[in-house]
C-alpha cells in the first residue's frame, strides 16, 4: 500500500476504473454482505480503507451517519468526489491517506465501523493494520473486510502493490485475535469469475471477515 509505483498505477486507472463490470458486481456484493452482517444505522460513523472510486461507499452511504473514505490514490478520490457531488451525498468525506504509514492523521477520530473491499491484500503487515483499526474503533465497534480467499497468484496480471495471494480464514482469525478482536466470523460475499492466462475462466471466492472490538 505504501509503494509509490502502486499509487501511480491506481491514479492512472482511476478514470476508467468503473468501466469494468466485474468491479461493479463485486462492489455491490461487498456492500450487500456488509449490510447483511453488520447492523448499520444512521448514527454510525464509518471509516473506509482503500475507498477507490467509492463503489462500496456509495452503496452504504444512505444507511449510515457519516463515512470518511480514505485512499492513497488522489486519482481514485477525485472520481469519488465527482460521484458524491452528483448524488448530493453530504455525509461522505474523502481524505488522501495511507493508513499504514500515518494513522495519526486521523487525530482523535474514532469509528463505529471500519471497512474495506479488496484492500487487505495490498497491505504488507496484516497484524499491524488490524491493531491500527482496533485503536481507531469505538468500544464495541466492528471491522468488515472483504477480500480474496487464498489463490494461486493468477488473479492479478500485474503484481505491483500486491502483498498477499488472498488469505486463509484460520490464519486471519489468529491475527485478529492477536490484535485484540473478538466475535470473529467469515462468510462468503462473492465469487469473481474472470478469464486468466490461456483463455480459461477461473473462480475466485471473496469472503467477508468481521470482528468486534470487545472493549465496552
Amino acid at each position: 500500500m505504501n509503494n509509490p509505483s502502486s499509487h501511480q498505477s491506481f491514479d492512472e486507472r482511476a478514470a476508467s476504473w468503473d468501466e469494468n463490470p466485474l468491479r461493479l458486481d463485486l462492489a455491490r456484493a461487498v456492500a450487500r454482505a456488509i449490510t447483511q452482517n453488520i447492523p448499520l444505522n444512521p448514527s454510525m460513523d464509518c471509516l473506509e480503507i482503500g475507498s477507490g472510486t467509492g463503489l462500496v461507499t456509495m452503496e452504504l452511504a444512505r444507511q449510515v451517519g457519516s463515512i470518511l473514505a480514505t485512499d492513497s490514490s488522489q486519482g481514485m478520490l477525485a472520481e469519488l468526489e465527482k460521484k458524491k457531488t452528483a448524488a448530493g451525498a453530504r455525509n461522505i468525506t474523502t481524505l488522501l491517506l495511507d493508513l499504514t504509514r500515518n494513522p495519526a492523521a486521523l487525530g482523535e477520530s474514532r469509528f463505529h465501523l471500519i471497512y474495506s473491499g479488496m484492500t487487505l491484500h495490498h497491505i504488507e503487515d496484516t497484524l499491524a493494520i488490524l491493531r491500527t483499526c482496533r485503536d481507531l474503533l469505538l468500544p464495541l465497534g466492528r471491522i468488515a473486510f472483504a477480500d480474496l480467499a487464498k489463490e494461486d497468484g493468477s488473479f492479478h496480471p500485474d503484481m505491483t502493490g500486491v502483498w498477499h495471494l488472498g488469505f486463509d480464514p484460520g490464519e486471519l482469525a489468529e491475527l485478529a485475535t492477536r490484535a485484540g478482536f473478538g466475535e470473529i466470523s467469515f462468510s462468503e460475499a462473492h465469487v469473481i469469475r474472470k478469464k486468466v492466462e490461456g483463455g480459461k475462466t477461473k473462480d475466485y471466492p471473496v469472503f467477508l471477515f468481521t470482528a468486534r472490538n470487545p472493549v465496552a
